[in-house]
This record gives structure tokens, C-alpha cells and sequence, in this order.
């Protein structure tokens, strides 16, 4: 028998329709024993013998045997190929081979070949045409415990907190993704996104023109309005006890009118008892929902009683609100002393995050994950790990330019000989420029925006390198006051 790789799929589904009894299923794919087979019956792995019958084989198709009798909505059945993966045959040296025995065990081998494949098409996996080339290891036991799976910008696995990844105050112009978390400031409410987009518009999100891209999660401007109307409550509760305690005095003054004067208290001190009984049963449900300042992250309520999931408090150790999720608390709030805002060139020296003048909480003194910093200033950092830069390539011309902001490793690849410039080069900068020239072309460095009359190389007695026919040449590009060095990196 030769296996047609084409035809050799190593997989057959049969559907048996509601209250239909089916006996006999065929198996177009060829197999070597009985047990080379897995018989599925609506996801449920039978057993041979027991369950059904095989007939066939040997290098060749079958049949399975079973009576199957359609479920409600119908029965899936589903027979699948899975060949032992071991030698059965050892070919001696110095004897004549048996060919019937290779053939056979070139046979086993293509159908282990196919059964893998089968299961490799039914895996997740990148696509073909996908050119990330990220890699897809997962992290530490201990570092995805309680987590989700979700993938960074560059498609990377990553893993984050369930409820989603806070992005601060909103925005407009900003790029956001599914689960981002922000905070809408002319309400204090938070919002969840649904729907990756740029932001546009403006607050309040609830009439934004991408409302429909964001949900709401912590209600705090209905809960001010709860705490403003309990308030009210106990202010004309007090005002009802105070009038209560008016009459009372009224009535002892006029003793012919002590009686009627005390009914009228009485009237009064119901009233007033029914609107504090009222005020205390609001400020009983906003108490609540509401726990006030805590040190720590409460387990129970005010009252003693289960907390109720939405409920807000204060902590005061990291000084940020926090919402009850139904099974843990969650940053709700930041004061404005919690952030930073950055704006045109900033320059951070000596600054700890975690103290000092710009006072993080301590579930944002540590940033993880990635972090972009725009035209920003660091003094003396201390990078630990390694740096990741893009590689830019130029985009290839007569006079293309080579622009140190678009970052210090850049790739250009020639398609005739060239004169480069440097335009925007600063006092200070360098770039190392990868020169990519299979077919003899040159470079002529003599563009006054190098400075003077061109490039002064430090290298190859002062000339110019001459390009690698193979492989990149290495160029450092470096400018000193008005003008640009440059220097040949590795031998020519």
C-alpha cells in the first residue's frame, strides 16, 4: 500500500440526526491496527470491545462498528487516526532488505506524519503570513497565577489582572484597547473599554460620539449624589429635633395650655422621630456603600454584615480609592497628587517614585510592563536589564537622509550609488548606519550638512571605508560642534 499524503486525512466526522439509529461507520483513511483508532461519540473517547468493532486495516481502510442512536439535536461521531510512534521492523546490514516490511514501515512513518500534522492544524499557532517574530513562551507558574493570557503591542503573550489595565484620566487622541481602564474627570466615574479606537471628542463619555466603545464600572457621581441627598436627610432631621425640643419648652411656659401644648410636641416628636428613623435608614444604605476612611481593605461592612459589591473606601495608608469587585478591592480613584503629568521636556533627577514631592500610591510605585517616554530628559539613570531599540531602515533615494530622531541603529540598502545628507544631525548625537550594497555601489559623503566639506573619517586613513560587496558595512556617525565624524566599524 502507498498513502496518498493529498487524500490522507486522518479524520472523519459523521452526524446521526435525533432519534436515528446508525450501525456501521466507514473509515476512509487507511490504518495499521485496530488500536491505531479513536472512536468519539458527542466528545465522549469509547472503547473498543466494549463499545464498538473494527474491521479492516492492516494498511488499509475499515469500518467501526456501533450502534449509535441520534441525542437531542443530533450525535456527533467523531473517528480519528493515532499510530503508536516506534520502530517494528530493524533492517540489518548486509541483508536484503524486505520489501514489503519497509514499505509497510515508510507507510506507518507517513501516517504518524499525517496524524501530527492533524493535530498541529487543529492548534493554536501563528499564521504563515503573520511576520511577528515574537516569541510565545508563557511566564512562571507563579508569576500567571490568578491571571489572564492577553497579548501586548508587539502581539507578545502577556499576561495582566483580570478586571482590565488602568490608563488613568481619558483622554482624546489617545490610543486605547479592549479592557483599558480610564477615568472620566468631569464625573469621577470609571470606564472599561470595549472596542480598541483613538479617542475623540469630549468628556462626559456617556455623550461622547464613542460612548458605545466604553462601559461603565464604578458609578461614583450617582454615589455623590447619594451622600449629598443622606446629608440632606440628617440636616432636616436635626431641624425637626430642634423644633420638637421648641415646643416642648413652649408647653412647660403656659401652664393652661400645657395639654394641648403637649400633644402638639408629641405630634412633632413622631414626626421628627419617623424623618430620623428615615435619615438613619439612608445613611444606614449609604454607610453601606460607603465605608469611610480604613487603613487596610475591610472584609466586612460597617454594619458587620457582607460586603456589597460596588462598595467604596478610602485607604489612607496608600491615600486611593478603592471599589469592591464582588471577590476583591480595586484601585477606584486617585487623588491629584497621585499623578504626574508630563509636558514638552521634563528632566527627572534623584526622583523615587514611591516618595518624595511626587507621591505615587504603592500600587503604582512600581510601572511594569511598557512604558513610552516622549521628549523627556533622565539624569544619571540606572537602567537595569537590557535595552530593545528598533532598527530603522531608510527608505533608499539619491541624497536619502540619515536623521539620528529616528533612532541610533539604522538600516539603508542601496539600489545605485548615493549621496547621503544629515540635515537634523545635533551636536552630540551618533547613529551606526548599516550599509546593505551587493553590487559595487559607493557612497559619496561630501554633502555640506555633514559639516565643512563632508564627513571627516577617523578611520581608513581618513578616506572614506569602501562598502562590503557581502554581508553590512558599519559606519558610526558621530557630530562634535558643526561637524560630523565618522568611523568604520570591524575590517574591510
Amino acid at each position: 500500500m502507498t498513502i496518498d499524503i493529498s487524500d490522507n486525512n486522518p479524520r472523519i466526522i459523521y452526524t446521526v440526526a435525533q432519534g436515528v439509529t446508525q450501525t456501521s461507520f466507514a473509515v476512509p483513511f487507511e490504518f495499521f491496527a485496530d488500536s491505531d483508532l479513536n472512536v468519539y461519540v458527542d466528545s465522549v473517547l469509547k472503547t473498543i470491545t466494549t463499545h464498538y468493532t473494527v474491521s479492516g486495516g492492516d494498511g488499509s481502510t475499515g469500518t467501526v462498528s456501533m450502534s449509535v442512536t441520534g441525542a437531542t439535536g443530533g450525535s456527533i461521531v467523531a473517528i480519528t487516526r493515532d499510530v503508536t510512534i516506534e520502530r517494528v521492523t530493524d533492517f540489518t546490514p548486509g541483508v536484503e532488505i524486505n520489501r514489503a516490511a519497509l514499505n509497510t514501515q515508510l507507510d506507518t512513518l507517513t501516517a504518524i506524519a499525517a496524524d501530527i500534522k492533524d493535530q498541529a492544524l487543529r492548534a493554536i499557532r501563528v499564521q504563515d503570513f503573520d511576520p511577528s517574530t515574537t516569541g510565545f513562551e508563557i511566564p512562571l507558574a507563579a508569576t500567571r497565577a490568578n491571571k489572564v493570557f492577553a497579548f501586548d503591542s508587539a502581539g507578545a503573550v502577556s499576561i495582566t489582572n483580570e478586571i482590565g489595565v488602568y490608563k488613568g484620566n481619558w483622554a482624546a487622541s489617545t490610543a486605547y484597547v479592549e479592557r483599558d481602564l480610564v477615568k472620566d474627570t468631569s464625573t469621577n466615574n470609571i470606564f472599561i473599554c470595549l472596542v480598541a479606537h483613538t479617542s475623540s471628542g469630549s468628556q462626559p463619555l456617556t455623550t461622547n460620539t464613542d460612548s458605545a466603545k466604553w462601559a461603565l464600572i464604578v458609578d461614583a457621581a450617582t454615589a455623590t449624589s447619594s451622600a449629598s441627598a443622606a446629608a440632606s436627610s440628617a440636616s432636616a432631621a436635626a431641624s425637626s429635633a430642634s423644633a420638637a425640643s421648641s415646643s416642648a419648652s413652649a408647653a412647660s411656659s403656659s401652664a393652661s395650655a400645657a395639654a394641648s401644648s403637649a400633644s402638639a410636641a408629641s405630634s412633632d416628636a413622631s414626626a421628627a422621630a419617623s424623618s430620623a428613623s428615615s435619615a438613619a435608614a439612608s445613611y444606614d444604605s449609604f454607610d453601606d456603600r460607603y465605608l469611610g476612611a480604613k487603613s487596610s481593605d475591610p472584609t466586612l461592612d460597617n454594619d458587620g454584615n457582607a460586603l456589597l459589591t460596588g462598595a467604596l473606601y478610602w485607604n489612607s495608608s496608600a491615600n486611593e480609592m478603592r471599589v469592591y469587585s464582588g471577590s476583591a478591592w480595586v484601585i477606584s480613584y486617585l487623588p491629584a497628587s497621585g499623578y504626574v503629568t508630563l509636558t514638552g521636556s521634563e528632566t527627572l533627577t534623584n526622583k523615587d517614585l514611591s516618595s518624595g514631592t511626587n507621591t505615587f500610591p504603592s500600587s503604582l510605585a512600581t510601572l511594569t510592563g511598557s512604558e513610552t517616554l516622549t521628549n523627556k530628559t533622565l539624569t544619571d539613570p540606572a537602567i537595569t536589564g537590557a535595552i530593545l531599540e528598533d532598527i530603522y531602515t531608510i527608505s533608499d533615494g539619491a541624497a536619502f537622509e540619515i536623521d539620528p530622531g529616528n533612532g541610533s541603529i539604522q538600516l539603508i540598502t542601496l539600489g545605485a550609488s548615493r549621496t547621503p545628507k544629515a540635515t537634523n544631525f545635533a551636536a552630540g548625537e551618533s547613529v551606526t548606519l548599516l550599509v546593505d550594497d551587493g553590487t559595487a555601489y559607493t557612497l559619496t559623503w561630501t554633502d555640506a550638512t555633514f559639516g565643512g566639506s563632508g564627513v571627516v573619517w577617523k578611520t581608513d586613513g581618513g578616506n572614506a571605508p569602501e562598502l562590503n560587496t557581502t554581508g553590512y558595512t558599519v559606519i558610526v556617525l558621530f557630530k562634535v560642534a558643526s561637524q560630523v565624524y565618522g568611523a568604520r566599524v570591524g575590517d574591510a
